[in-house]
């Protein structure tokens, strides 16, 4: 069975003015696939470029995405949104694995949502992603991220932060 991390943005909005950075880790047995889930509910303000895929998946809850795109596979990945609470960026690793957008149904389901799909296929999976919320300008100017050995660099703002990383 396929392993799934879900996030929602319940910490970024109290947050506002900053950026957080989310490093998951997940480690398997045997190689399987592992999804690292947002929704977002909000206007996308990044326009998406990459390759369309028709058909995502057949298993709930994949089943009911829509307008699904593969991104450009790039170092760092940035997308962002005009939401009902201000503005919201998110910054992901790009390097492992491949990064998908996607519309889903909510709740109600009559609305959609934005969603962000990290997907690898592996014993070890690496998910990074830095979020930032904003009123009227952001304060992020730069992220870089890399992976080296065990160690995962997070350079934001030209500010680097050291995570360990079990590989």
């Amino acid at each position: 069975r396929d392993f799934c991390l879900s996030r929602g943005l319940g910490d970024v909005y109290k947050r506002q003015g900053a950026y957080f950075i989310d490093v998951c880790t997940v480690n398997h047995p045997q190689p399987r696939c592992t999804d690292w889930i947002l929704h977002v509910d909000g206007r996308r303000k990044t326009s998406l470029e990459g390759t369309r895929i028709e058909d995502f998946s057949q298993r709930k809850p994949f089943c009911f995405l829509s307008e699904a795109v593969q991104l450009k596979n790039m170092p760092v990945i940035v997308q962002e949104w005009k939401t009902p609470h201000g503005s919201f960026r998110l910054f992901s690793y790009g390097e492992e694995g491949g990064i998908y957008a996607a519309k889903g149904p909510n709740l109600p389901p009559e609305k959609q949502l934005d969603y962000i799909i990290q997907r690898q296929s592996a014993k070890q999976c690496l998910f990074i992603n830095v979020f930032e919320a904003y009123q009227d300008e952001p304060a992020v100017c730069s992220v870089q991220i890399s992976v080296k050995d065990s160690t995962a660099l997070v350079t934001v703002n030209g500010e680097t932060e050291a995570f360990y990383i079990e590989r």
